[in-house]
C-alpha cells in the first residue's frame, strides 16, 4: 500500500495502533458523549495525550462514517504499519533462530475481511510476519484493521511487489533451511506434517495462503517442499482461507509450546 492518510475506528485498532505506532497517528477524533459514557474510550484518550497525539472532541463523527462501527472514535494515520522488501532481507540476515519461526505469504487475498481474520491468527499464534503482494491483493484498510480486532498492528507486515523474492533470500542465506507448506486437499496430515517440520530441523515455515477463488498460482505451488491436508469430514469440500491458516497455525504453535 503506497504511503497515504489512512482513518481507523473502533476502540480494539485504535488502542493497538496506539500501543504499538503512535508516531503514525495524526490526530484521533472522539464523540463527547462516548466519551463521557465509556471507560475504554477515556482509557484511549488518556494514552493518546501521554503520546503526544493531538485529540478532538467533537459532537458526532463525520456523516461517511455513520454506517461504522466506531464506538465513537476515529484516528487519523500517516500510513498503513506496512515493512518493505530490504526490511524482510535484513530479517534473514540475522543468524538462525534457535527456535522455528513461522510466516504466511499471501498469493492475492482479495477479501478484506479474510485478510484480517488471518492477521489476527497470525498475531495469535506468533507468526513472525505476514508478507504479501502490492498486487491483485486486499490493501491493509480500516476494514481488515476492524476485521483483525486490531491485531494488525501487532504483527510484522511486509508488502512486496514480487512474493517470489522471498525465496531469493532464502537461497543467499544459506544458513537458513526453510519449510513451504501449501494446504492441499491430497498432502501429507496437518498433524503428521507439524512433527516433519519438528524433526527437519527447520529454521524458517513459510505457509503460502492462496486467494479464495483461484489457489496458489503455479510459480508459487513450485516453491512449495510440503503439501499439508486438514483432515475433514468428506461431506465438506474445504474451507475457508482464514479458517484453514489459523488451524495451520495453531498446530504448528501449539507443538512449539508443548
Amino acid at each position: 500500500m503506497k504511503d497515504r492518510n489512512l482513518w481507523i475506528w473502533g476502540w480494539h485498532s485504535v488502542e493497538a495502533c496506539l500501543d504499538s505506532f503512535p508516531e503514525l497517528i495524526l490526530e484521533l477524533k472522539v464523540e463527547e458523549e462516548a466519551l463521557r459514557a465509556s471507560p475504554e474510550l477515556q482509557k484511549i484518550v488518556r494514552a493518546a495525550k501521554e503520546a503526544s497525539v493531538r485529540v478532538d472532541s467533537v459532537r458526532s463523527l463525520p456523516k461517511d462514517y455513520a454506517d461504522k462501527r466506531t464506538q465513537g472514535c476515529l484516528a487519523l494515520l500517516k500510513r498503513a504499519p506496512t515493512l518493505g522488501p530490504s526490511d524482510l532481507a535484513r530479517v534473514f540476515e540475522e543468524p538462525a533462530p534457535k527456535r522455528l519461526r513461522q510466516w504466511a505469504l499471501l498469493d492475492r487475498i482479495e477479501d478484506p475481511r479474510n485478510f484480517g481474520a488471518i492477521l489476527r491468527s497470525a498475531a495469535a499464534f506468533g507468526l513472525s510476519g505476514v508478507i504479501f503482494g502490492d498486487k491483485q491483493q486486499a490493501p491493509l484498510t480500516a476494514v481488515v484493521a476492524q476485521a483483525s480486532a486490531g491485531q494488525c498492528f501487532r504483527v510484522p507486515l511486509y508488502e512486496v511487489s514480487n512474493p517470489n523474492m522471498l525465496f531469493r533470500v532464502f537461497e543467499e542465506q544459506v544458513h537458513l533451511r526453510a519449510a513451504v507448506a501449501v494446504l492441499d486437499m491430497e498432502g501429507v496430515s496437518l498433524v503428521q506434517a507439524v512433527k516433519d517440520f519438528r524433526q527437519g530441523d527447520f529454521n524458517d515455515l513459510v505457509w503460502i495462503l492462496g486467494s479464495e477463488g483461484r489457489g496458489v498460482r503455479p510459480g508459487l505451488l513450485e516453491k512449495a517442499s510440503h503439501r499439508v491436508s486438514i483432515p475433514m469430514e468428506k461431506s465438506v469440500e474445504s474451507l475457508n482461507v482464514s479458517v484453514a491458516s489459523s488451524l495451520a497455525f495453531y498446530a504448528m504453535y501449539q507443538s512449539l509450546e508443548s
